[in-house]
């Protein structure tokens, strides 16, 4: 299990004639555990290294151990011999060391590929042969499949990824001032100008009488005049009320 707050650190295990689907798969991984947390190519041993040892010392501070199931996972030879029956076989040996240190082991089974019998593995790994494996195909599915791969691994080891830390360029735009922003509110100013019309409409409807009136005594108009500028000067208080502060 991993401790609440930490990252696991995952082995991604696989045959060379696995290596594209394997590294769709880590690139996959890497985007949401973070790169630092997962390991690949670990058969990739330092001349006069024992890879034995260059194994079993990247698996001591690993949580979890995916071991990619191609076709060709068993690794026939012409001869037709099985490179796992192999005790310099690099994948035998990740397992077996993952296995030896409680380690657990998580088969991937890549476009259709079954499980090993068990009577095709050596007895060291046997037991490999009995894991539920999670199944991803390279198509149209990939990415559901893995995101099914993902969920599965945060189960195993009890918690799900960290956010990784921002980047100085990703920091950078955070500490810049942020630009004036200005608030922009058209439907309430063309809400609030069709309400002025209507009003100015309704006062004139409703007043067609005194500007009758007008045309023969001027005077007699002088009431209306100051009953519309009443009900337009209403209107604009209430216009900027329902704006609120701050229009442009």
């Amino acid at each position: 299990m991993v401790a609440e707050g930490q990252n696991p650190k995952i082995i991604v295990s696989y045959r060379r004639a696995d290596s594209a689907m394997a590294g769709r798969i880590f690139d996959r991984l890497a985007q949401h555990f973070g790169k630092t947390n997962l390991f690949i190519d670990i058969d990739n041993v330092p001349f006069g290294v024992d890879f034995r040892k260059h194994i079993d010392d990247a698996l001591q501070a690993s949580n979890i151990l995916i071991a990619i199931v191609g076709e060709k996972w068993l690794g026939p030879k012409a001869d037709g011999k099985l490179r796992i029956m192999s005790d310099a076989d690099p994948v035998r040996v990740e397992l077996e060391t993952a296995l030896r240190r409680g380690i657990t082991v998580l088969p991937v089974l890549i476009d259709g590929t079954s499980m090993p019998d068990p009577a095709e593995l050596p007895d060291t790994i046997r037991d490999f042969a009995y894991r539920n494996a999670v199944e991803v195909e390279s198509g149209r599915d990939f990415n559901v499949h893995v995101e099914r791969l993902i969920r599965a691994v945060e189960q195993i080891v009890g918690g799900k990824a960290m956010p990784a830390a921002p980047t100085p360029s990703q920091i950078s735009p955070l500490l810049s001032p942020a630009p004036p922003t200005t608030r922009r509110r058209p439907w309430p100013l063309i809400l609030g100008l069709l309400g002025l019309l209507a009003v100015a409409a309704l006062a004139l409807w409703y007043g067609r009488d005194w500007i009758q009136t007008a045309g023969t005594n001027p005077s007699a108009a002088t009431p209306y005049c100051e009953e519309l500028k009443r009900v337009i000067a209403e209107a604009k208080t209430n216009f900027v009320s329902i704006l609120g502060p701050g229009v442009d």
